[in-house]
């Protein structure tokens, strides 16, 4: 609606201030008005080649002006940096809260690479402790407790949780597979899974995500995609290990997070430090986070917004895109097409995130230096990070 309205206003402007009271001579009147195209022409070659936007958002800003008849250039400019401008002091999220402290054994609010996070329909808060073995559940109040403690055994590791319904889906890193239990009382109902690559077979899994008919487990260890049945965890199929692309050429490097959104899978992996989009039989549709998408060479992490310094977590919710990076620190807020939003920092590698329609959580984990290439700050940050998410509609919504 911004952009329409910015658009439209710019002939009017244009107008008035080309409106001049002098009259000239024909002759004189000839000559400027070929001095002026020229000059008009040089300018616009010039800001097509430093106008200050990110390329993803010319896109978008071309769309919205191609409705209309008549817009130059320079009309179009404008839009980009009046967005740019607008967009910068933008905050779609807000800090709430934050907890936890980062650091290995079971004691009360202790989270030792607390990989996943999910929301529960009762409003609560479950968090995969990864290397204590356990789920912890936390209330959502501003004065956040742990309402329940879940030992998962010395092996299960969980890297990924969602909740369906009644039901909890957990990724066991550790014993290489999926189990489904029942929220209330943690008893077993389905499990699928165990060490090796063939069909129903998985190597370190890591992230799940649910299209409410299917499960999707990233396979990590053999870098695909492994699709099983919700109901009872039946191995369907996996895509991503044969090979992908326009001709092929693509594999998933290292693949971490999963999202599901309107019939696409969004896929953040930390190898090739971008989000394949693919649909839910594993075409691929698109790439997020490089600018030239289906250049091989172009596959290196990078701070730039829009870009990823190995993504890990993955979460979509109230049109925005939230990408957690491990050596980035930080969480992006992104359009769905992939546009930047916004950008918080933390000071300490980011893994999970998830969403719901008030809340956006972060989950924190200590770096190791003989793993990531980061300094071990002196003091490292809460383990859960609490964002309020703003009531403002995302600018390109109606484009996309």
């Amino acid at each position: 609606a911004l952009l329409s309205r910015l658009v439209r206003s710019a002939p009017a402007e244009r107008r008035r201030s080309m409106a001049t009271p002098a009259k000239k001579a024909s002759s004189a009147s000839a000559m400027s008005n070929t001095v002026a195209t020229r000059t008009r022409g040089a300018r616009r070659r010039e800001q097509k080649h430093s106008l200050p936007i990110h390329p993803v958002v010319a896109v978008h800003v071309a769309r919205v002006s191609a409705l209309y008849h008549g817009e130059t250039f320079e009309q179009t400019a404008r839009v980009c940096m009046a967005w740019q401008k607008g967009s910068s002091q933008a905050r779609h999220l807000k800090k709430c809260s934050s907890y936890g402290e980062l650091k290995s054994g079971k004691r009360y609010a202790r989270f030792d690479r607390p990989h996943a996070a999910a929301f529960l329909p009762d409003g609560n808060l479950v968090i995969a402790d990864c290397d204590n073995f356990r789920l912890q559940t936390w209330s959502r109040a501003a004065d956040s407790y742990m309402i329940q403690e879940r030992d998962l055994g010395a092996t299960a590791c969980p890297t990924g949780v969602i909740s369906e319904g009644s039901f909890l889906y957990i990724v066991e890193h550790g014993s290489h597979r999926v189990v489904k239990t029942r929220a209330s009382s943690g008893s077993l109902v389905a499990a699928a899974g165990q060490w090796g690559g063939a069909d129903g077979e998985l190597r370190h899994p890591w992230g799940l995500a649910s299209s409410g008919k299917a499960i999707y487990v990233v396979d990590g260890g053999n870098a695909r995609i492994c699709c099983f049945a919700l109901s009872n965890l039946a191995f369907r199929f996996a895509f991503g290990d044969g090979g992908f692309g326009p001709e092929g050429q693509y594999r998933l490097v290292d693949p971490k997070g999963i999202a599901h959104h309107a019939g696409r899978l969004y896929v953040a992996d930390a190898g090739a430090h971008c989000v394949w989009v693919f649909d839910e039989h594993g075409c691929l549709e698109r790439v997020i986070g490089k600018p030239d998408s289906y250049r091989p060479d172009s596959f290196a992490k990078s701070d730039a917004p829009g870009a990823f310094a190995t993504p890990m977590g993955i979460a979509i919710g109230n049109g925005r895109l939230y990408v957690t990076e491990a050596h980035g620190e930080r969480l992006q807020v992104l359009g769905i097409g992939g546009e930047p939003l916004q950008i918080v920092r933390f000071g300490a590698p980011a893994s999970g995130v998830c969403v719901d329609a008030r809340n956006v959580c972060v989950t924190l984990f200590e770096p190791e230096m003989g793993g990531l290439d980061l300094q071990t700050p002196k003091k490292l940050p809460p383990a859960v990070h609490i964002f309020d998410v703003c009531q403002q509609s995302n600018l390109f919504e109606t484009t996309l």
